[in-house]
């Protein structure tokens, strides 16, 4: 019960501070005047909200750091899980893309011409695409892979959000990279038309759709 109450309070709380900063947010647009000591509240407020959102979300890792109580090993199952995922998902990329064998000669657009006024459009537009899509769910999907895989390991060391968040997205722009050329190589093979030349805004297109790939799927999970 005692349990049950902190969690109702640490709720209400920050349900409480959630409602008043709106609140005060809409008051600031109207006028932006503040005196010096709410100006200071306000930062302490922010300081004190910050520290305790930074050990939840190190809490874990920090109670197995040496000296806090619990010596044991970290549980590295999710970031073992992504290594040998991202492992098996680049060598199979990469096997595939050699295991094809392209006699032809990639075909390229026209300059000037238009995708949709071709007669293989669908060829050329998959091609054009490919690249980028893969590229951009790559780098947006394997950033919250990443970071829900590091996490843990790396708040032994820091708890700091843009550390972390660094560190994922250097997972997801190296494994993005990777697997957006090889994916756009075996697309090219399969349709024949070479998709690293297309036009800026095709390619630009691709990683756009890519990217919201991810984030809607996240959104549909967090919905249900």
């Amino acid at each position: 019960m005692n349990h049950y109450k902190q969690s109702y309070m640490a709720e209400y709380n920050l349900k409480t501070m959630s409602r008043n900063s709106k609140q005060m947010l809409n008051d600031l647009n109207r006028n932006r005047s503040l005196p010096d000591w709410a100006k200071s509240k306000l930062t302490e407020a922010r300081s004190h909200l910050s520290d305790v959102a930074d050990y939840k979300r190190g809490s874990m890792s920090v109670r197995r750091m040496p000296g806090l109580g619990n010596t044991g090993s970290p549980d590295r199952t999710q970031l073992y899980r992504t290594i040998l995922l991202s492992g098996a998902l680049v060598g199979g990329v990469y096997l595939y893309d050699k295991g094809i064998a392209s006699k032809k000669r990639l075909k390229t657009l026209p300059e000037g011409a238009k995708v949709m006024d071709q007669k293989d459009k669908l060829k050329i537009a998959t091609a054009f695409l490919a690249s980028g899509m893969a590229f951009g769910l790559i780098d947006n999907g394997g950033l919250m892979l990443g970071m829900s895989a590091i996490e843990g390991e790396v708040a032994k060391y820091t708890t700091d959000e843009k550390v972390i968040a660094g560190l994922g997205n250097t997972y997801s722009d190296v494994l993005g990279s990777f697997l957006g050329a090889y994916v756009g190589s075996i697309i090219a093979k399969k349709t024949g038309w070479d998709g690293s030349a297309a036009p800026p805004l095709w390619a630009a297109a691709g990683v756009g759709i890519g990217c919201l790939i991810p984030v809607y799927l996240r959104y549909r999970s967090l919905k249900k």
